[in-house]
């Protein structure tokens, strides 16, 4: 399957790691994106692949021009923008200017005011393509939070197992699924307290922005629910739980000090 991303921060690769130890090797999810020389050998032709993630932040992928190459089944990997658009900037901070940890907090708050609206624009587009694509199929949503609840978290391993197996991948028994949770999950957990040491924080007008998109979006998707096999209410559902950790959850912040405006 391929496997698509409306969640921008991916440095964890949780999912990768998930998928290599459902089907009991390591290097069987490869990343690909179109500037890479000989890009599909990556997903192609070196070893056993069982996914090919997208997720580079700036270069296009093109996957529709690739049809040939993939199955249709899509593994959708989403995280509330909310946690995502600061977790991005901390992995690019630590991956092309060589920070040690989360990024200094008036940095992401000249970030957040200037770039709050073009990335939750760029988020809701990955959706919304996956979502409306001819040849690709979302078969499973991963979403970041219910993944590591632990009530939540082992069901959503295990229909993960499920697509994989209906693609005609052997994977671990139903019994180990709990254990992979685990395994997987403790590692994620580490790598986040590590990283954490102030909570992201948006401004009141910035709130605001984020509930009138999330609710434009669930409208939207709730609206085009015809069909019970779509997988949209499932999505919905999804967007709603954003919904209200925005409301309830997000911690409200002053603006940067060099910012001009912010999104109403």
């Amino acid at each position: 399957p391929s496997s698509g991303s409306s969640s921008p921060s991916n440095k964890g690769d949780i999912v990768k790691d998930l998928i290599e130890k459902l089907f009991g090797k390591q290097g069987a999810v490869k990343n690909y994106h179109v500037s890479m020389k000989n890009r599909l050998k990556r997903c192609k032709g070196v070893s056993e692949t069982v996914g090919c993630s997208q997720g580079h932040p700036y270069v296009p992928v093109q996957p529709e021009q690739h049809t040939q190459n993939f199955q249709s089944n899509v593994i959708f990997v989403l995280r509330n923008f909310m946690t995502a658009f600061p977790a991005e900037h901390t992995d690019k901070g630590i991956a092309y200017h060589g920070n040690k940890g989360q990024a200094p907090e008036e940095g992401w708050r000249d970030v957040r005011d200037k770039y709050i609206e073009s990335s939750m624009k760029a988020w809701k587009d990955v959706l919304q393509w996956w979502i409306s694509a001819d040849y690709y199929k979302i078969a499973t949503y991963v979403p970041y939070e219910r993944l590591m609840n632990p009530e939540t978290g082992p069901a959503i391993v295990q229909k993960l197992s499920d697509t994989l197996a209906e693609s005609g991948f052997e994977v671990a028994p139903k019994e180990d699924i709990p254990c992979i949770w685990y395994q997987v999950t403790s590692k994620e957990i580490e790598r986040q307290k590590a990283l954490q040491v102030y909570t992201p924080g948006f401004t009141p007008d910035q709130r605001k922005f984020l509930l009138k998109e999330l609710d434009s979006l669930i409208q939207s998707y709730h609206a085009d629910d015809s069909n019970p096999q779509s997988g949209k209410e499932e999505l919905v559902s999804i967007l709603q739980s954003y919904r209200d950790e925005v409301r309830f959850k997000a911690r409200i912040d002053k603006p940067s000090a060099d910012s001009a405006a912010v999104p109403k």
